[in-house]
């Protein structure tokens, strides 16, 4: 079992400074032994994960951020819209939203949670500040120079994401609470309470950091697969490892679990 790294991995290729899609980075990938004996990827994205709670927007934002987080929180995307169990045996509706850390949005909501720490109920309340997600992809059938490939890896990141938040929330040794998902024990308490589960969720790659790892899915069927483009793109560079796990589910505390390989 590793240990419980940061979850700011410093090789995944969305906590660096903003860069435009399609970038070397989005492409970087470690590889994995399956167990037919074909050779594996990782599709990295480090993500910024907030929930939408009962605080209004404080009037010293400025108008265009001001626009831009009203935004984030009127546009939820469906699979975002969800609803989760909290400590005391009630189920709520919470309105997620996961974005890629250096993306535009994610800079919005969290410089706007840095600026407004004493406001009660927050706007928002932070749930992971970097999660480190990695996609498990068969390079023989899937093509990352093709933006629309990684565009929906990183979606099927982002839905996986909301799965693991949801399991860590239901996890009532936590102590999430409704009260602190509404905001009104300010905007961190949620990601404090969170931190360590998520932590022990991740798998060490060598030379490519600690991810939580999943399996990519095609849209109609449960097999990793899209067809690969027979472009003449040079493919991206492989940094091997020698790391094995075992198959099964990783037993979260408290009873929850979230599936890995």
């Amino acid at each position: 079992r590793p240990l419980s790294p940061s979850l700011h991995s410093p090789h995944s290729p969305d906590t660096s400074a903003p860069s435009t899609p399609g970038s070397h980075a989005d492409s970087d990938f470690d590889m994995w032994g399956a167990p037919d004996g074909r050779k594996m990827a990782f599709f990295p994205v480090s993500l910024f994960v907030t929930a939408i709670a009962d605080g209004d927007l404080a009037n010293d934002t400025a108008h265009k951020t001001h626009d831009r987080l009203l935004q984030i929180v009127r546009k939820v995307p469906k699979e975002q819209n969800t609803s989760v169990m909290v400590c005391g045996g009630e189920t709520i509706d919470l309105k997620m939203r996961v974005f890629v850390v250096n993306s535009e949005d994610a800079k919005a909501v969290g410089d706007y949670i840095s600026s407004h720490m004493s406001q009660h109920p927050a706007p928002f309340v932070l749930l992971a500040r970097h999660l480190p997600m990695a996609v498990l992809y068969d390079p023989q059938t899937l093509d990352l120079s093709d933006a629309s490939v990684a565009d929906r890896l990183r979606k099927q990141a982002k839905t996986r994401t909301v799965k693991v938040l949801r399991e860590g929330i239901a996890n009532k040794a936590l102590g999430v609470s409704t009260a602190m998902l509404r905001g009104h024990m300010g905007p961190l308490e949620p990601a404090h309470r969170l931190e360590s589960t998520l932590r022990s969720l991740t798998e060490r790659v060598e030379g490519g950091g600690e991810y939580i790892v999943f399996p990519a899915r095609n849209k109609a069927s449960s097999t990793p697969c899209s067809p690969r483009k027979r472009s003449g793109a040079p493919a991206s560079p492989i940094m091997t490892h020698h790391h094995g796990a075992a198959d099964g589910k990783r037993r979260m505390p408290g009873g929850a679990s979230a599936s890995h390989l």
